[in-house]
């Protein structure tokens, strides 16, 4: 003997209803005020390889870069009395070799005054 099935009970589950779509948001890739901090910092830049006749600091080849000795965190991006003019091969042994950049003087620790 079959036993009949109650369809009647069986009902499949209700499609789930459509949540609403969240807005997506976009982060900016700089804050307005690093955005600011940017384009005088591009300005000195291009003056300050000028100055140093684009000569690198470490080998004296023509130097292309501007390594930032404490870093480039908040001010210190545009203080000048930090900067070392660096050709592109210098720049990456010094951030290459943080020990001897710190012993040879072409890096600073930004906790120390």
């Amino acid at each position: 003997m079959r036993s009949k099935l109650d369809c009647s009970k069986w009902r499949p589950d209700p499609k789930p209803e459509k949540a609403e779509k969240k807005k997506t948001y976009k982060i900016k890739p700089m804050s307005d005020k690093r955005a600011v901090q940017n384009s005088s910092y591009l300005a000195l830049r291009k003056v300050f390889l000028k100055d140093k006749k684009c000569q690198c600091e470490g080998c004296n080849n023509v130097a292309t870069t501007v390594h930032h000795k404490k870093g480039r965190i908040g001010d210190l991006l545009c203080d000048i009395k930090f900067w070392l003019a660096a050709c592109m091969d210098c720049h990456t042994k010094i951030e290459n070799h943080p020990e001897w950049a710190y012993e040879n003087g072409y890096s600073l620790l930004r906790n120390k005054k």
